[in-house]
């Protein structure tokens, strides 16, 4: 189970005790504090989750994060050495970024191990960008999500239980974002 159940109590019992269906500050607040208690609870878990696979003891070998983004970049229409299509310029500058870091994160590296995987995807994940804040955002933003799913089937190729427990996190994840969003616009 993902995230504390006490974290879950205190939510339901500030949203429950909202009189005549009337959102105060001091609940909204109560319930934004279980969910940030519930958020810390889940990294927790993910964290001793990850150790039970002992990923730092798999070794995993790295072509495919090369061979990804050699397709990506490809698809921009740029590999040809012709100029650049500007559409995806935002694309393209995004997937060099990401090979910089793929270079970089497995040099110093060295052995690569699942354990490295997981976190070079969650590197990848805060190139994320928001949508209009670049032209191009949803192309790079596609190029970030591509790599993270190759990065992820890296790991799940090794690990099988790493794609049950990943789908477990996201799913908390996306539910204590919701609730946050939902409980951000009652104030």
């Amino acid at each position: 189970e993902t995230g504390s159940r006490t974290g879950v109590d205190d939510f339901l019992r500030a949203m429950n005790s909202s009189p005549g269906g009337i959102v105060d500050a001091e609940i909204v607040q109560k319930a934004l504090d279980a969910l940030a208690e519930m958020r810390r609870n889940k990294n927790a878990s993910y964290q001793t989750d990850m150790g039970n696979f002992k990923l730092s003891e798999i070794d995993v070998d790295t072509q495919r994060v090369f061979d990804k983004l050699d397709e990506l970049e490809k698809a921009t229409g740029t590999s040809s050495g012709g100029i650049p299509d500007p559409r995806f310029s935002n694309q393209l500058q995004r997937i060099q970024e990401m090979r910089e870091i793929a270079e970089d994160f497995i040099t110093k590296k060295g052995g690569v191990k699942a354990s490295d995987m997981d976190e070079l995807k969650k590197i990848f994940g805060d190139l994320w960008q928001n949508p209009g804040e670049k032209t191009g955002s949803h192309r790079a933003n596609q190029a970030v999500q591509d790599m993270q799913d190759v990065v992820r089937d890296m790991v799940i190729d090794e690990v099988p239980e790493y794609a049950t427990q990943m789908a477990a996190y996201s799913a908390a994840d996306d539910l204590i974002k919701s609730l946050e969003k939902n409980l951000s616009m009652t104030r």
